[in-house]
């Protein structure tokens, strides 16, 4: 069993070094974490075991539970919503949660990363038989990065590892630049962006389902720009910032989309609500985190990638962390 889970880190290391330059490669590695999965990965019922320990913890601590959009909605005290966003390393381990979540009528939110690159769309079906198995008072939302999907489809015929190569090429930088000196064509990009997105929503609720809000995706736009911010001058900087997943999806964006919220959009400096998760693996700092966030009577969004519990390493687990931290703050 090490020998096995050693040689898929080292295969994993090698394959994920061409990941960004080669839709080929990306495929390969969702290939790659099935593998991991059913070597490191757990079984269903250690997952639902693992998620009942946190919902008995929360509970014995007062905790109320709500969906995403009712919890943004009204961010009362000690209230909690679990966010799931599911990309392709996550539909397997995601119906498991799926079940811990019907079976204990536990409102959940799953944000559906389905319409993106070639590889996602490979997938609709494997999408579409989690969406199908939800039941009341599960909801389903988009996940989404209104311009790197327009990008990635539009200009790049859903490759996204070629897109990923030019977001890191000088074409980029200038193609930037260009935008922040002429006002009209940066308005032109936004409005061919929106119709897309405006588009997305319409196929995702026609394949999946009513849908009402979104989950802003980091993106590679982000993850590209954001090293190199502070070399662009001020005003290419202000629109690559723009144009990020999470200030793009405003109200007036959502609205147009037929959408009532972006999950993200709930904080400020005067909201109770807050958002923390597991980080890839980090179970121990999320259980510190969210007791800290309990002492605070903050009403807690919850984001959980279902993959953490069925291939990525973790530091610690839910049910053993807990089990000296019951009801701590309840009055």
């Amino acid at each position: 069993m090490n020998q096995s889970a050693g040689f898929l880190d080292v295969l994993k290391s090698r394959v994920y070094a061409l990941g960004r330059r080669s839709s080929l490669a990306r495929a390969t590695i969702a290939r790659l974490r099935r593998l991991r999965s059913a070597v490191l990965g757990q079984r269903p019922d250690f997952i639902v075991g693992e998620l009942a320990a946190l919902l008995a913890f929360l509970r014995d601590s007062g905790c109320v539970f709500r969906s995403c959009t009712a919890l943004g909605s009204n961010p009362e005290p000690l209230a909690m919503a679990f966010r799931y966003d599911v990309h392709v390393r996550d539909i397997s381990a995601g119906h498991a949660f799926l079940q811990a979540h019907r079976s204990q009528q536990v409102p959940a939110s799953l944000f559906l990363f389905w319409d993106y690159s070639g590889l996602e769309h490979s997938y609709s079906e494997q999408f579409g038989a989690l969406a199908a198995a939800r039941i009341p008072p599960i909801e389903i939302g988009l996940h989404d990065s209104p311009v790197d999907a327009h990008l990635i489809q539009s200009r790049f015929g859903y490759d996204r590892g070629a897109y990923w190569a030019w977001l890191n090429s000088p074409d980029a930088m200038t193609w930037l630049a260009t935008m922040a000196a002429d006002n009209s064509q940066f308005e032109a990009f936004n409005d061919a962006v929106l119709q897309s997105f405006v588009f997305r929503v319409r196929a995702t609720k026609e394949r999946f389902g009513v849908i009402s809000a979104v989950a802003a995706h980091g993106g590679d736009l982000r993850q590209a720009l954001l090293p190199k911010l502070q070399a662009l001058g001020p005003e290419a900087a202000q629109v690559g910032r723009s144009l990020f997943a999470e200030p793009w999806l405003t109200p007036e964006r959502l609205a147009a989309a037929g959408l009532a919220t972006c999950v993200d959009n709930y904080g400020g400096a005067a909201s109770n609500w807050c958002q923390t998760s597991d980080r890839g693996g980090d179970i121990a700092g999320m259980v510190q985190r969210i007791q800290n966030l309990l002492r605070r009577k903050k009403a807690v969004q919850l984001l959980l990638h279902p993959f953490t519990w069925d291939g990525t390493k973790r530091n610690g687990e839910l049910s053993q962390l807990l089990r000296a931290s019951r009801a701590p703050f309840k009055e």
